[in-house]
């Protein structure tokens, strides 16, 4: 994009001369007697923004309450942006972007502001920050604004008598001041309105007037307002003064409608490693002298000071071409082009002080216009919490002042042109393809070497890089990422990522107890701004509901979808219903309360019955058995729970048995389950649904298995846990002291088989593989009379795609005798696949993962891997990665898995595909080898998850597979 205002600047300030430029001056310089010393709250100081990635610096506005998901979704949402844009202008056919910032650290009249800045020039919102850092010291910058009075022009000509004229307007000004109000009557009884005429003489031998309508026009810009003003106006002026209306148009010289902002920082401040603070004062002292003295350097001193005010103005959806136009108009207003920010240093009794004031007009508006329909300028004025068009016109101005410290304050130290330097290239290495941490480590090889050239950057970027396009860099920082996030006990933690559902569920349950309010008020905190997954209606249901239970929001609880009580999402529909009774809430239930207490009744009622549940489904039913009046099923309950209060470990199984057990005055239990939750809630305040530690574990062994580090630090600990979990049965649970389950079983299987292949000692093998035979029983012992394995082997569970992959898989790779029939399994996987080539994942909504589960457990050359084969390589996105689902945005996760399978198959066949995936997840690397994880596994169905360590090796993993196959950008 091009330096629009260094052009604009250009022309203003040669269009100004002493001799042809006349304008009236208003306002008078700023006196600053003294400051008091304020308290604010450091809520604009977010420490590390600069370091987070886009999603992190929105998650974390969002968990401040700045930003709710709904305004991140209109930031991000180009299809949004596209229908404002044909709403707003003429022809569209799509829309460009501005990167949109957050500039922090601003005090604004002693209220702590994160300010939005919509600017594509590098270092203006770091400078921004970097300035009110400085004000800070001095208390943060101070405002003074007018009323937002616009002005219109009626232009008259042929006057035959001026003086006659004036006169006449000066006497009829009252009625046509409440003729103007009749035009606007809204705007009159929202406090506006019309406030003046004046009459002003261009040329007194032609008759050449101006009549000037001021009208105060709120929180609109008033462009519009004033408009229909003059138009309606100019044939009863016209009549007046006996002339001929000419044009009829508003200024944008708003010189009524100014704002000025001011600073007062201690010298002291700007004490640097090479200077003295009074060094830098008054060489900030010098560059505004020479800015007032001449108009070639006060172009670029404005320049600087409307990088920041025009980047606050387009955030926020406002004409920041009217507010440039004012700006420079008013910066010539006596003849000769001037500074609109001055700077001195002021003699105190309590020291010494630089101090700037800077005066502009500012005709902005938060009604009307384009802000009504640009949604994120409506966010972005949230975001500073602005209630009047006068709040923003002060928040834009402090920003202006803010920008033009921190230059002229590099100018009067280290300069500035070290940092064009570094910033020139930057410029030049992301146009040469720097991904991540390469942008930082080739600027400064090439800013020491002193050759900022296309050839140097590219040079030091290809040594970085090395022969396969930094590829085993990359490859490199995701084991070294490995290495170091396993635990002393050999493990990579499973914790799920946390949400709306559980967290609200635990809060529910300790809130009710009354004893807890601390962990109560931490997780309320959390929850404050916590995106609704939407992927699904049951989903954000669930969530809503939950949401609701939790914040003791009002209205009844609404389970009225007959959805909700599909047998896929029945028990939790249960367990909500059951709380909004335990809680003496109003609901709206599909099923009768009565008719889920008989059913959850009959489904427990024998011991053969409750033996067909897993412990931690049947503590949710007993529990709601309790929850709605069955107050004996409180000892059948007492009998799943912990030595650790927990039920298995589950937080949300945990806090509704702490319901029952308090609705069943069994303290005891209940203050066990309590101790135990509120040691779960995390620092942040949150619980996660549940640890799978074992298949954490197992996807980072398959994902690194072949790396020579990964051996040596890694593998021997990470085996050791794989086998200290196996339990008496011969499977795996997801966790440590969890019952056996097949896909925990088929995940271990794969891990101890493929670490076989990495060259184990004679007794780690014989090891390994005796716990593979024991594995293979357990698998052979729940596989039912159709042949076929469930997930859980527990009531009512589904047989699911990718969980018959994975056993197949394992049984294939782990058993080649083959004593264990796959063929029922391999039947039931090709005939229940789409007809367009792909599966419905029941664990997993990860499309890629669903594929490569059932693509590894099919004979590679059968027709239905062909055509599984053919719908994950139609499923690529325009930028070369994969989405959780055909068509959504591409992801890391999805990505890898998606490479790793095409160079399982035939690699050289879709070479040009994995090249651009490979690029896609090199460009996504973060500097620490991660990459951002999105939810894309069920638990419970529908609502989703994600395992950090999982969601990395399967990223990871397409890049290992890229390299073996001798692939790489």
């Amino acid at each position: 994009m091009s330096d629009w205002s260094r052009v604009h600047f250009a022309l203003v300030a040669a269009a100004a001369t002493d001799e042809d430029r006349r304008s009236r001056f208003f306002g008078s310089p700023l006196f600053i007697d003294s400051l008091e010393d304020k308290a604010v709250q450091s809520s604009s100081v977010l420490s590390g923004f600069r370091n987070l990635s886009v999603e992190e610096r929105l998650e974390l506005l969002v968990r401040r309450g700045e930003l709710t998901e709904q305004d991140v979704s209109q930031i991000t949402a180009s299809q949004e942006a596209v229908r404002v844009a044909a709403a707003t202008v003429e022809n569209v056919i799509g829309v460009t972007h501005l990167p949109l910032g957050i500039a922090t650290n601003f005090i604004v009249d002693g209220k702590p502001v994160l300010v939005p800045m919509a600017v594509e020039e590098p270092s203006v919102i770091a400078a921004a920050s970097n300035g009110a850092k400085f004000a800070r010291d001095g208390g943060g910058i101070f405002t003074e604004c007018d009323d937002p009075v616009m002005i219109g022009q009626v232009e008259i000509r042929g006057v035959p008598d001026v003086e006659a004229a004036r006169k006449r307007i000066e006497e009829e000004k009252p009625l046509l001041l409440a003729q103007i109000d009749q035009i606007h009557p809204r705007l009159k009884a929202r406090g506006g309105g019309a406030r003046d005429l004046e009459f002003r003489v261009l040329d007194p031998e032609a008759g050449h007037v101006v009549v000037h309508i001021l009208l105060d026009c709120r929180d609109a810009m008033g462009a519009n307002l004033i408009n229909t003003a003059c138009e309606e106006m100019s044939g009863p002026l016209a009549r007046l003064t006996g002339g001929k209306a000419g044009l009829k148009i508003l200024s944008n010289l708003a010189d009524r409608r100014c704002v000025s902002s001011w600073v007062r920082i201690p010298v002291s401040s700007f004490v640097t490693r090479n200077f003295t603070g009074d060094q830098v004062a008054e060489g900030i002292v010098a560059a505004s002298e020479l800015a007032e003295k001449d108009p070639y350097r006060a172009a670029t001193h404005n320049k600087g000071i409307m990088n920041g005010i025009d980047a606050v103005i387009i955030a926020c959806g406002n004409d920041w071409r009217g507010v440039e136009a004012g700006a420079h108009a008013y910066a010539c207003r006596d003849g000769r082009y001037r500074p609109l920010a001055t700077w001195r240093i002021e003699e105190g009794d309590d020291g010494r002080f630089v101090v700037g004031r800077l005066k502009l007009p500012m005709a902005v508006g938060i009604v009307g216009g384009g802000v009504s329909v640009n949604r994120v300028a409506q966010m972005c004025l949230r975001l500073m919490k602005v209630e009047k068009a006068t709040d923003l016109a002060r928040i834009a101005a402090a920003v202006g002042l803010a920008q033009n410290l921190a230059a002229v304050r590099a100018l009067a130290s280290e300069g500035i042109q070290k940092g064009h330097m570094s910033l020139h290239a930057r410029s030049i290495a992301l146009t040469l393809g720097a991904r991540g941490d390469e942008l930082e480590h080739v600027v400064r090889d090439v800013v020491q070497g002193g050759e900022i050239t296309p050839v140097a950057v590219q040079r030091s970027l290809n040594q970085l890089r090395g022969p396969d396009g930094g590829l085993t860099r990359a490859i490199n920082k995701a084991v070294a990422l490995a290495i170091d996030t396993q635990d002393a006990s050999g493990k990579w933690s499973g914790s799920s990522s946390p949400r709306i559902f559980e967290t609200a569920i635990v809060l529910v349950a300790l809130d009710k107890s009354g004893e807890h309010d601390r962990a109560v008020q931490k997780a309320r905190l959390w929850l404050r701004g916590q995106p609704i997954q939407n992927h699904h209606r049951v989903a954000e249901i669930y969530e809503q509901m939950a949401y609701s239970l939790a914040m003791e929001r009002y209205g009844a609880i609404d389970l009225s979808d007959p959805l909700l009580f599909d047998p896929i999402y029945l028990r939790k529909s249960e367990i909500l219903a059951a709380l909004a009774t335990s809680l003496g809430r109003n609901l709206t239930c599909w099923m009768p309360k009565e008719r889920i207490l008989a059913q959850v009744r009959d489904l427990t009622e024998t011991e053969e019955k409750r033996r067909a549940w897993k412990p931690w489904a049947l503590s949710d039913l007993l529990a709601v058995r309790v929850l709605l009046g069955d107050l004996g099923a409180v000892e059948l309950l007492q009998k799943l729970q912990w030595e650790d209060g927990s039920v298995w470990n589950n937080p949300v199984s945990t806090a509704v048995a702490f319901l029952a057990f308090l609705e069943a005055n069994y303290l005891l239990e209940a203050r066990q389950a309590a101790r135990y939750l509120t040691r779960a809630q995390s620092e942040e305040g949150c619980w996660s649904y549940v640890n799978l530690d074992v298949w954490a574990t197992s996807a980072t062994i398959r994902a690194f298995v072949e790396n020579g580090e990964f051996q040596n630090h890694c593998l021997a600990q990470g085996l050791d846990y794989l086998l200290r979990q196996q339990n008496p049965d011969g499977g795996w649970g997801y966790a440590s002291g969890i019952i056996s389950d097949n896909e925990s079983t088929s995940h271990a299987l794969l891990a101890l088989h493929d670490a076989r292949r990495s060259g184990l000692s004679k007794e780690d093998d014989e090891r390994v593989r005796e716990a593979i035979s024991a594995g293979l029983r357990f698998l052979k012992g729940s596989q039912d009379a159709a042949g076929l394995w469930t997930t859980w082997q527990s009531a009512g569970d589904a047989v699911v795609p990718e969980v018959l992959g994975h056993i197949a898989e394992a049984v294939s790779r782990c058993e080649p005798s083959h004593s264990i029939d796959l063929n029922p399994c391999i039947q039931w996987m090709s005939a229940h696949q789409d007809l367009d080539g792909g599966w419905l994942g029941g664990l997993c909504r990860n499309f890629p993962f669903v594929q490569s589960s059932l693509l590894r457990g099919l004979p590679s050359d059968s027709p239905a891997a062909i055509k599984g084969r053919a719908a994950l390589v139609s499923a690529v996105n325009s930028d070369g990665g994969w989405g959780i689902t055909p068509g959504t945005p591409s992801c890391a996760s999805a990505t890898g898995l998606a490479i790793a399978e095409l160079c399982r198959g035939n690699p050289e066949r879709h070479r040009g595909i994995i090249r651009e995936g490979v690029s896609f997840l090199l460009d996504r690397q973060k500097a620490d080898g991660s990459w951002d994880g999105k939810p894309e596994m069920y638990g419970p169905r529908p609502l989703l998850f994600y395992l950090r360590p999982i969601s990395h090796a399967f990223a990871a993993s397409g890049l290992i597979a890229a390299r073996s196959a001798g692939i790489h950008p």
